[in-house]
């Protein structure tokens, strides 16, 4: 963060297991002491700017994906804010098209109150994304 000479406490603690048939899971609570702790306290400038990576104190993040196609991998995720009790869902389908080359598909479906993180950022209730990864 650029407001280094702040002092705060930040961690991020998780667990992942992979079930039977292949299917993997993750929870991951993030935890940020200078995040807000009232909506009407987010400070979108920094976020837009880059000085903050996230408005609110308290966020889970889920997934849940089938691992058992090495070349197809459907997966859901959810980023919660616990602060204003938006989220977003996002379903992705990952294709391996060779050993360095990902392409993956996916939607953001934003849910909240209006005035949630996540319904403010883009005035639509989601947005589609493609996504080519080349990896050397």
């Amino acid at each position: 963060t650029r407001e280094d000479t702040l002092n705060y406490f930040k961690t991020s603690i998780g667990i992942d297991y992979t079930f039977p048939f292949r299917v993997y899971g993750m929870l991951e609570f993030f935890y940020d002491q200078s995040g807000a702790v009232n909506p009407s306290d987010y400070e979108w400038q920094k976020l837009v700017t880059g000085e903050r990576q996230t408005l609110a104190e308290e966020y889970l993040y889920l997934n849940l994906s089938l691992t058992h196609n090495p070349f197809y991998r459907p997966a859901i995720s959810s980023i919660i804010n616990f602060i204003d009790r938006g989220f977003i869902l996002i379903p992705q389908f990952s294709y391996l098209m060779s050993d360095n080359v990902d392409l993956s598909y996916g939607v953001n479906l934003f849910f909240g109150p209006e005035y949630s993180e996540f319904k403010n950022i883009t005035p639509y209730n989601g947005q589609c994304y493609i996504w080519l990864k080349i990896y050397f």
